[in-house]
């Protein structure tokens, strides 16, 4: 079994979708696991539908807002924010009541959190993350700018959950042989949730002044269904939290949306820091992006007995052990008729 940018059956999740502010008053197209939906902001009211106007199947993100309605830019249908059709031009005034089935799809949940705009296509089975982080007045926190990958979303989350390619993929810049054994001391499970603990020496490239030290740091890492990966470093020489969180959006074989979120409690309102965390952060995404571009099948598999593994990898072990349970709980059949 193996899972990619266009498995059907995780569609029962959170994805990241958009920045908010990449939604504004003209709808904006958007790809998610092979499918095509409009994202608007329809008399104020954030909006998403599948991509087609049920009427000739035109893409709805080629029209635009008209007051508070979604206007197809084919024969000028016309939708409020629920998906309704309320104006078809070709029926007049008085030409009869409006078709029963000119209603546009709408997603399973959307929601906007964290300057970023979340949809699952069908009823997510787990709540979206949490960031206290992102309200906590101790934190400064930055929105990265997105970038693609060629990878599946599924191996840029397996990326995440391993800290073993540090001694390789990121020895010039925190990892290197110092990194070697940074594996998880413990991995737990709760519901669709997996958190990883583990010690790790950190360089640490971006305090100006005390220039570039190593240091012990516990990492938290979190893993939230769909893609999404928290990950939390504590540094007890500095009392300081460092949280880096990740979004990947599955759009379509050959191609996944990387988000980022920063939040530091070191250096708050330091844009001397900032700066330089940022073009280090950068530089590390850089890496991790180098090490994804080289696979040439985008599927992540879930038969354990596809790789060999070590006891390293029990992080990506849980992590795949868990979607072959999310990919079991509905079988393939039983999708595809819910989609008839």
């Amino acid at each position: 079994m193996w899972v990619d940018n266009t498995t059907e059956q995780l569609d029962a999740a959170w994805y990241a979708v958009a920045w908010s502010h990449e939604v504004t008053d003209q709808p904006v197209a958007v790809e998610l696991l092979g499918r095509h939906w409009v994202l608007a902001r329809i008399g104020g009211k954030l909006a998403a539908f599948v991509d087609a106007c049920p009427h000739r199947l035109l893409p709805l993100s080629g029209g635009r807002i008209c007051d508070a309605t979604l206007r197809c830019a084919y024969h000028g249908w016309e939708y409020d924010a629920l998906g309704a059709a309320v104006t078809i031009p070709s029926l007049g005034e008085g030409g009869g009541p409006l078709p029963p089935r000119a209603h546009l799809i709408t997603p399973g949940g959307l929601d906007e959190r964290y300057g970023a705009i979340w949809l699952a296509p069908s009823p997510p089975v787990a709540a979206l993350w949490e960031f206290p982080e992102w309200d906590d007045q101790e934190f400064d926190c930055r929105l990265d700018v997105t970038s693609r990958t060629t990878a599946s979303a599924a191996q840029l989350l397996d990326n995440a959950c391993d800290a073993s390619h540090f001694v390789a993929v990121h020895a010039g810049s925190f990892g290197g042989d110092a990194t070697a054994q940074a594996f998880p001391r413990t991995v737990e499970r709760d519901g669709w949730t997996l958190t990883a603990v583990y010690d790790s020496p950190y360089r640490v490239r971006d305090d100006l002044s005390a220039g570039e030290s190593i240091q012990m740091s516990t990492h938290t890492k979190s893993f939230h269904l769909g893609a999404t990966m928290v990950l939390r470093m504590e540094f007890p020489e500095t009392n300081s939290t460092f949280t880096i969180a990740i979004a990947a959006q599955p759009e379509h074989d050959g191609s996944t949306r990387l988000y980022r979120w920063f939040a530091r409690n070191d250096i708050v309102g330091d844009e001397e820091r900032w700066a330089t965390c940022l073009e280090w952060e950068a530089k590390i995404l850089a890496e991790d992006q180098y090490a994804l571009g080289l696979f040439r099948d985008h599927r992540l598999p879930l038969d354990l007995q596809s790789e060999v593994h070590v006891r390293a990898d029990k992080f990506s072990l849980t992590y795949r052990r868990l979607l072959r349970e999310f990919l079991d709980r509905v079988p393939c059949d039983a999708h595809e008729a819910a989609e008839v």
